[in-house]
């Protein structure tokens, strides 16, 4: 009679996440609909990261951008000189390690801010996009191309091709054609304002086509379209452009709207209400890919009149909003919720980081919270991210392909006498179950 023999398995399963509730004055929303035998473990969080600091000037305008091959991100930011500033970065790996740091533009006596990045795998490359005060009241944007080490990159050049100034630049990866979509805010010399694209190839940086994506509807209307926001659907090789929508006789009536547009961008949807309501939507809005569908998530009044607040809604692959009007509450309450970011992880789904702002004196704290893929409502509570004794002034999120993230800030340390940029790696639970398998 042969003997049955026994051998334990150890699977490894990516198990996530969110918990925590948010501390006393700040007590978010707590709407939980978590799905049957869903996980809502607390987040692991690595340590903080220190990556930059100490040089006695403001760093300010974190952002990050993952590369898979390497499995690390570029953090870009802004190094506030006496006269002038110029875009610092550094390789920050997926295990926390910090890596080398280089200058990606800066001369003396000129000004470059507010980076965005993304990531070419085809190319091993990173596109930064930024800008560049050329004179006074002038503003262009500008990028460079970085080898994914920083040992090589592309000589500035123009993106922009418009004569006044240009700001507010955010870029997205267009894996089918390889090729980056920057898209900016143009104001016109008269105050207003519109959004508008160029396609940049990713092999050499050449300028493949411009196009206006929304702007004025007709002579004698004042409308703003301000703080765009981009990201790839490789689904449909399709971008979601948001921005915010403010009629500028109505300064604290804003709205958030968007536009799909193909990657060639020869075709051009209508302008889709994303939240469109009687209280303000200001400032900028955030937006991600996922399978086929997109989350964008802004500060919004709905939930508290007199505070700000995160809110986030789902759009379908085709750009259509899912649920009710202006989505679902991320974080409501006592205080301010300010300037949520999303990104996506396959692991798990949608990550938003946003800047809690409460007590007196004011304390800054970062918080994130998880909305899985074709929900329309979060997924377990907010969970606090950072809360150094220092301005938390979160800034930005990417996440991997396997669904850990980096959370990139501003942070005021406390001792110190400047903005210094900190990062803190937000990892899924894995959880090992051991499996018994008979062999007869």
């Amino acid at each position: 009679m042969r003997k049955a023999r026994w051998f334990t398995i150890f699977l490894v399963l990516g198990v996530l996440l969110p918990v925590l509730t948010v501390p006393a004055g700040g007590e978010a929303n707590r709407t939980d609909a978590r799905a049957a035998g869903e996980t809502t473990a607390s987040p692991a969080l690595g340590p903080y990261l220190d990556i930059w600091s100490g040089d006695g000037v403001d760093n300010w305008g974190s952002t990050a951008a993952y590369s898979s091959p390497h499995d690390e991100y570029l953090v870009a930011w802004t190094n506030q000189r006496a006269m002038g500033s110029d875009i610092y970065a550094r390789r920050v790996g997926g295990d926390g390690s910090i890596r080398s740091w280089f200058a990606v533009v800066g001369a003396p006596g000129e000004s470059y801010a507010r980076p965005a990045v993304a990531y070419s795998p085809v190319q091993d490359r990173y596109l930064v996009a930024y800008e560049h005060t050329v004179g006074p009241g002038n503003v262009d944007i500008w990028a460079t191309l970085v080898n994914w080490s920083g040992a090589w990159m592309s000589a500035p050049f123009t993106v922009t091709q418009q004569v006044e100034r240009q700001q507010n630049p955010a870029v997205a990866y267009n894996r089918q054609d390889d090729e980056f979509l920057v898209v900016y805010e143009n104001e016109w010399a008269g105050g207003l304002s519109d959004i508008a694209a160029q396609r940049v190839r990713a092999g050499d940086g050449a300028l493949l086509s411009w196009r206006n994506i929304a702007t004025v509807p007709s002579p004698g209307m004042t409308d703003l379209r301000t703080y765009p926001a981009v990201t790839y659907n490789p689904a449909r090789n399709e971008y979601l452009i948001t921005y915010t929508f403010q009629p500028v006789d109505i300064y604290h009536d804003g709205d958030v709207y968007g536009k799909v547009t193909s990657g060639s961008m020869a075709n051009l949807s209508e302008e889709i209400h994303i939240c469109d309501s009687a209280v303000s939507q200001l400032w900028t809005s955030s937006v991600a890919a996922g399978p086929d569908e997109y989350m964008v998530t802004w500060v919004d009044r709905l939930g508290s009149p007199d505070l700000d607040d995160v809110y986030a809604r789902r759009l379908n692959g085709a750009g259509t909003p899912q649920g009710s009007m202006c989505g679902f509450p991320i974080a409501v309450g006592v205080g301010y919720q300010m300037h949520p970011t999303v990104s996506f992880g396959a692991g798990y789904g949608y990550l938003l980081v946003w800047r809690y702002v409460h007590g007196t004196p004011d304390a800054w704290d970062v918080y994130g919270r998880y909305v899985m893929p074709g929900r329309d409502t979060p997924s377990g509570d907010p969970f606090l991210v950072s809360n150094t004794p220092s301005f938390d002034a979160g800034e930005d999120v990417s996440c991997s392909i396997v669904g850990n993230c980096l959370v990139v800030m501003d942070n005021y340390v406390a001792g110190a006498t400047d903005y210094e940029i900190q990062g803190r790696m937000v990892m899924l639970h894995r959880i090992y179950l051991p499996l018994a398998v008979r062999n007869n």
